[in-house]
C-alpha cells in the first residue's frame, strides 16, 4: 500500500495511484464516487466525481447545516408547562396542567424526574383537573424509514414523535438462568417495564448462544418484546436496545407515573391533543424545562451517528406558521438551502431523509465536497460544524479509523455505512493546507463485503497520512 505516496501533493501521479488502489479485489463489482478539492473548490483528484451514490449517514452533514441555519446557534430545546387556572398557595391546582411539547430529542427518563422536582418546588401538590398533553407541534407521521436490509426493530430505526423519551428506545438485559433448560432472565427497569410485554422463549443451554430479538406493537398501546433461541449458561449479562412502538403512550404514562410516585396527586385521566385547538390566551405560563442547545445536540448526532436525532431535527425545521411540523416541509427547506445557498443544481440529487438510513439519499462526491466547501468558507457554520464531527482515532465513529498512533486527529469526518454502502466525507489536515474529500462505495448487500470494503477504506486514509507530504 505504499503506492499512495504523496497522495494529494503530486497531483499528476496521485490520480494514477488512486486508480490503482481501487483496482484492489475488495472493490470488484462496486460503484465508486470519490472527490478531493481544496478550500477554493479546485478539483485535485477523483474517481467518478459526478456519479450519484447513496451517502448513508454522511447525509447527516446536510441536516447539520440546515439545523444551524434554520434554528440558529443559540437555539435550546424546551418543553412548556401551563395551568388553566392560577396555582394557589396551598398547591392544589383546581384545573388542568397543560404540557406543550416541541420535539425535544434530548429528553430522558431522568429529565422527567427533574421536571417533577421543579414542579414540586414551584408548589404543585395536587392536580384536580386533567393533564393535557399538547402534541400538535408535529404532524402524526412517526416513521420515515423504508428499510430493505436493516432490522426494523433496532433502536437505530426508532420512531419519531413530538414528545420522545430516551430516543424512543428502551434497554433490557439478558442473563442466563442458573440451570440448563430454564428460561433466561429478561430484565427491564421501571417505569418503562410497565409498557413492555415480554414473550420469553430463550432457554439456557451449554451450547453457543444463538437467539433472535423482535419488537412489535400491541393493540393495548404496549410494545411486545419477543426473544427466541438459546443462551449459553456461562454468558455474562448482555444489554440490548430496541425501538418502542408507542412513543406517545410512553411519554404520557411515564410522566404521570413519576408525578404520582413523587407525591403529586393526580385524579383524572390524561388527555392528548393532536390538533392545534388549544387557546393559550386562557392559560397561565407555569414552567419551562430546557435540555441541550443545538450545538450539543449536533455533537451527539454526528459523533455517534444518531439517526433518531437527525430525523427529529428534520421535522422540527419543517414547522410552518400554517401547519404542524412535517418531514415534507423540512425536506423543502433543506432543498432550498442546497439549491440557493450551496448552489447545487435543482433535481441533480435525491434527498428524502436526514439520517441516511434508507437507500435513498443520492449525491455525487463532487456535490458533497461542494456542501463541505460552503460550510468551511462560511464563518457562521465552519467552526460549529467542525466541532460536531468525530476525529480520526480520537472520538465517535472515527475512533477506530486510525490504524496507527500517528494518524490521530488528522481527519475530521462523518462516516456512513449500510449493508450496501460505505461512505466518508470531511476534512483532512495536511502540513500546508486543509483538503475536503468525499468517498462513497456501493455494492451488493453483504456483511462480508461491507467489512472488506470498510477495512480497505480505512487503509487508504491511513496511507495518505503515513506516506503523504501534506
Amino acid at each position: 500500500m505504499l503506492y499512495l505516496i504523496t497522495f494529494f501533493v503530486l497531483f499528476s501521479n496521485s490520480q494514477t495511484t488512486i486508480d490503482k488502489f481501487f483496482l484492489d479485489e475488495a472493490f470488484k463489482d462496486t460503484e465508486i464516487s470519490f472527490s478531493v478539492i481544496d478550500k477554493k473548490g479546485d478539483k485535485l483528484v477523483g474517481i467518478n466525481p459526478e456519479k450519484s451514490l447513496n451517502q448513508a449517514s454522511v447525509s447527516k452533514l446536510i441536516i447539520t447545516l440546515a439545523a444551524l441555519k434554520e434554528l440558529t446557534l443559540g437555539f435550546r430545546f424546551k418543553t412548556d408547562f401551563y395551568t388553566s387556572v392560577e396555582l394557589p398557595k396551598n398547591g392544589i391546582l383546581d384545573g388542568d396542567l397543560i404540557i406543550k411539547s416541541y420535539g425535544d430529542p434530548n429528553l430522558e427518563t431522568e429529565d422527567l424526574y427533574k421536571i417533577v422536582d421543579d414542579l414540586k418546588l414551584r408548589g404543585l401538590k395536587e392536580i384536580k383537573g386533567k393533564i393535557i398533553f399538547d402534541f400538535s407541534f408535529f404532524d402524526k407521521n412517526q416513521n420515515i424509514y423504508t428499510l430493505k436490509y436493516e432490522d426494523d426493530s433496532r433502536s437505530y430505526a426508532a420512531l419519531n414523535s413530538v414528545a420522545p423519551l430516551n430516543y424512543n428506545a428502551f434497554k433490557f438485559s439478558i442473563t442466563p438462568a442458573e440451570k440448563e433448560d430454564e428460561l433466561a432472565n429478561i430484565t427491564l427497569l421501571h417505569p418503562i417495564s410497565r409498557l413492555i410485554d415480554i414473550k420469553n422463549e430463550l432457554k439456557t443451554t451449554n451450547k453457543r448462544s444463538s437467539f433472535k430479538i423482535e419488537t412489535d406493537p400491541l393493540k393495548n398501546g404496549k410494545t411486545e418484546l419477543k426473544i427466541v433461541g438459546r443462551v449459553n449458561i456461562n454468558s455474562k449479562p448482555m444489554v440490548f436496545y430496541r425501538k418502542i412502538h408507542n412513543p406517545d403512550a410512553v411519554f404520557t404514562s411515564t410522566l404521570r407515573y413519576i408525578l404520582i410516585t413523587s407525591g403529586i396527586k393526580v385524579k383524572k385521566k390524561n388527555q392528548i391533543v393532536y390538533d392545534n385547538t388549544l387557546n393559550y390566551d386562557n392559560f397561565t405560563e407555569f414552567y419551562t424545562f430546557y435540555t441541550r442547545n443545538i450545538l450539543d445536540t449536533l455533537i451527539l448526532m454526528n459523533r455517534y451517528s444518531n439517526n433518531f436525532i437527525a430525523e427529529q431535527l428534520l421535522k422540527i425545521i419543517g414547522k410552518t406558521d400554517e401547519k404542524s411540523a412535517s418531514w415534507e416541509e423540512g425536506i423543502k427547506k433543506v432543498k432550498n438551502i442546497l439549491n440557493n445557498d450551496v448552489k447545487l443544481k435543482e433535481n441533480s440529487y435525491n434527498y428524502v431523509n436526514a439520517s441516511g438510513l434508507n437507500d435513498a439519499n443520492f449525491f455525487s462526491s463532487e456535490q458533497m465536497t461542494k456542501i463541505l466547501q460552503y460550510i468551511y468558507n462560511n464563518f457562521d457554520y465552519k467552526w460549529y460544524v467542525l466541532s460536531t464531527l468525530p476525529k480520526m482515532g480520537i472520538s465517535g465513529t472515527m475512533r477506530r479509523y486510525c490504524l496507527s498512533n500517528d494518524c490521530k486527529g488528522n481527519i475530521i469526518a462523518k462516516t456512513g455505512s449500510l449493508r450496501s454502502t460505505v461512505s466518508l466525507a470531511g476534512f483532512l489536515k495536511g502540513e500546508k493546507d486543509i483538503y475536503i474529500f468525499s468517498l462513497s462505495v456501493a455494492f451488493e448487500p453483504s456483511k462480508k463485503r461491507f467489512k472488506e470494503i470498510l477495512q480497505k477504506t480505512k487503509e487508504i486514509f491511513n496511507d495518505v497520512i503515513d506516506n503523504g507530504e501534506l
